[in-house]
């Protein structure tokens, strides 16, 4: 393989692969239904696949899905709760739950099953015969290297929140330091991104403030005690993924006293004076799609976050977890477990990656 090559493959799983992704989403909520997420439309047809062999139990359906129990306890609550599935215990033994796809649930089935031989068939219109054969022979290779590997324990990587969970919160620290109370709120107080940057912009314009000034303060922070051993004895364990919706204008002197790790962030739009006019994100939900492209092209993630806009790359993976969050977000999380000390986080991680 030449670099040219390289490059082209390495573009497409970095950046096409996950705006197909985020397509594949915004088609199927209009074909199917705007209130079933991707993975609860794969539970369904998971569940429509199994039912056949009678082997449609939440066990096979995890095993199926490659989730853990919890994740797939989490799905399925939800789709009971929105009537698309309902679930029974085995006459034989109450331990064996089987999930069955409601009226609802198999016209949702049906739509997805559509969906996805109506874009089989648009890729092949442009394809002869041959190059379908190429197509997919090169698919089932991939497939079966990824799967060997998977059953190596090579193919899990972990997922980390930045602030607040590896460094102080950024927009504190400056709101301290410029004494703006107004700038102390985070995604743990607004799940909403966009209303909460808007806001920010907003207040740094009325005094004054520009990118300047923010990165003097964020110089001067440095990462939570323990947070750099932490970090350390994680990478020894598998590859880590930084996904935080800071900014690259924002990250660098943090990174370096963290020892480089790998960072997915967004950026800032700032004028040539120095202010701060607007932000642009990777791409919508970056943290959960971030997940799902790694997912699709055969990893396993386990992550990490604290606030609200962790929550959907948390409950996507094969195991997730809160950190120091809110007691709020705890209450309406019970199902996620949540860690206070570094120590306790590593040895979730470290359970997880051998389950």
């Amino acid at each position: 393989m030449n670099k040219k090559q390289i490059d082209i493959l390495n573009d497409y799983f970095l950046h096409s692969a996950l705006h197909l992704l985020t397509l594949e989403e915004q088609c199927l909520r209009k074909a199917c239904s705007k209130d079933l997420s991707i993975r609860e439309l794969h539970v369904l047809e998971a569940v429509s696949s199994l039912r056949g062999a009678n082997r449609n139990t939440m066990a096979e359906i995890a095993r199926y899905l490659h989730l853990s129990p919890a994740s797939l306890t989490t799905a399925v609550n939800v789709l009971v709760k929105k009537e698309y599935v309902t679930r029974s215990y085995s006459p034989v033994d109450r331990r064996v739950i089987y999930v069955e796809l409601s009226e609802s649930g198999e016209a949702a089935n049906r739509k997805y099953l559509d969906f996805v031989r109506d874009m089989i068939r648009t890729v092949g219109r442009d394809l002869d015969e041959e190059n379908t054969d190429a197509m997919i022979a090169s698919i089932l290779s991939i497939s079966k290297r990824t799967q060997k590997r998977k059953e190596h324990g090579e193919m899990k990587i972990i997922c980390l929140d930045l602030e607040g969970v590896l460094v102080p919160e950024m927009w504190i620290a400056f709101a301290d330091a410029a004494g703006i109370p107004a700038l102390r709120r985070t995604t743990r107080d607004e799940p909403d991104y966009d209303k909460l940057m808007k806001g920010r912009i907003a207040i740094l314009k009325e005094h004054g403030l520009g990118l300047a000034e923010i990165q003097q303060v964020i110089a001067t922070v440095e990462p939570m005690d323990g947070a750099r051993a932490f970090l350390d004895a994680l990478r020894e364990e598998t590859q880590v993924l930084i996904l935080s919706d800071t900014f690259t204008q924002f990250a660098k002197p943090l990174m370096k006293k963290l020892g480089w790790p790998t960072l997915f962030c967004n950026e800032l739009v700032v004028a040539p004076d120095g202010e701060i006019t607007d932000y642009r994100l990777r791409c919508e939900q970056t943290k959960l799609s971030t997940v799902k492209a790694l997912q699709s092209v055969g990893f396993e993630t386990i992550a990490a976050g604290d606030s609200f806009n962790d929550l959907g790359m948390i409950r996507a993976g094969k195991s997730g977890f809160l950190f120091r969050t809110t007691d709020a977000i705890r209450r309406a999380n019970p199902d996620v477990p949540a860690f206070d000390t570094y120590d306790e986080l590593l040895a979730g991680f470290r359970a997880a990656l051998r389950d």
